[in-house]
């Protein structure tokens, strides 16, 4: 009983304790230093097969299109060349776009809306080395001829009045002379310009853009819209004749011309509903002109209880 106290209190002597510790102490300190290395090692090693390492490398890019793939302008190769630009990038200064994880798809999807021809782009990341990028092309809806410098307007304009519409061999030369002083450029729904093109496309309306134009987009919304409504309605309520263009001149700025395909002229306000104008139209033309529209010249709609006509 005597010799087990004693030990023990040999044992928990602040002497014993401090040697114990001494003979301890390399070896927690090897244990601490081993640990650390082994857990930094560890990280490294994690940090590069997740940055670094080909697992996360993105290997396939898969293009869809919203809108089908029929006229595309926007190529494939296009699109997977403005990725393979993100992938040269480094994000953050030292991570590689081209990985997986650090693929930054937000900001991809801006650089590749910066084509005038896209309208919308998603790109969807699928683990662990795959974009999936589904592309919107923007429609054209409607031709826009733009006057080239150094021409007479009013000139033109006369003789586009005078002549449109016609087939003869005279007039159909005339034409082509109006042609050459014009470009012709698709363009969207917001008025933004698509391309640029020889001639128009049939079966989408042709605006004559006669005015002085300093701003861009040419067309303003408001203006846009009227025309794309009018030239989807028209043959809606007159079956009989055609609009093969309409024109916007400097003198009157809310006033549209459109010329028919008889070769008299519809004055419209862009102020004013489409549907009412469109109506009395119809009823002025089933009332008072209906077999004299031989001499016709034009149709003004623009005064709220009146039609004139000459």
């Amino acid at each position: 009983m005597i010799r087990k106290f004693f030990l023990k209190k040999i044992k928990h002597s602040p002497r014993v304790k401090a040697l114990r510790d001494y003979h301890l102490k390399p070896k927690r300190i090897f244990l601490k230093k081993f640990y650390f290395w082994l857990v930094f090692l560890m990280a490294c090693g994690l940090f590069y097969f997740c940055f670094y390492c080909d697992f996360f490398l993105i290997k396939e890019i898969t293009i869809l299109r919203d809108n089908g793939a029929a006229g595309q302008k926007v190529s494939d190769e296009e699109v997977k060349n403005t990725i393979f630009s993100v992938f040269l990038k480094n994000r953050f200064f030292i991570f590689p776009q081209g990985n997986f994880l650090i693929f930054d798809k937000k900001a991809a999807e801006e650089i590749i809306k910066e084509n005038q021809q896209i309208e919308d782009v998603f790109i969807k990341k699928i683990f662990p080395d795959k974009l999936k990028i589904t592309i919107k092309e923007k429609n054209a809806v409607a031709n826009l001829a733009l006057l080239e410098k150094n021409f007479d307007q009013e000139e033109l304009a006369d003789k586009i009045s005078s002549f449109e519409n016609s087939s003869s061999t005279e007039f159909m030369e005339s034409k082509e002379e109006i042609k050459d002083k014009y470009k012709y450029y698709l363009i969207d729904k917001k008025g933004d310009i698509l391309e640029e093109r020889g001639e128009a496309i049939l079966n989408l309306p042709l605006i004559y853009d006669q005015r002085e134009i300093s701003q861009y987009p040419y067309l303003n919304q408001e203006e846009l819209l009227f025309i794309l409504e009018l030239f989807k309605k028209f043959p809606q309520r007159l079956k009989d004749i055609d609009i093969n263009s309409f024109k916007i001149g400097d003198s009157e700025k809310s006033k549209l011309i459109a010329a028919t395909s008889e070769g008299w002229e519809i004055y419209f306000d862009f102020n004013e509903d489409v549907k009412n104008q469109l109506e009395k139209l119809f009823l002025i033309l089933q009332e008072k002109i209906k077999q004299e529209r031989g001499n016709l010249e034009y149709i003004d709609l623009r005064f709220e209880n009146r039609v004139y006509y000459k």
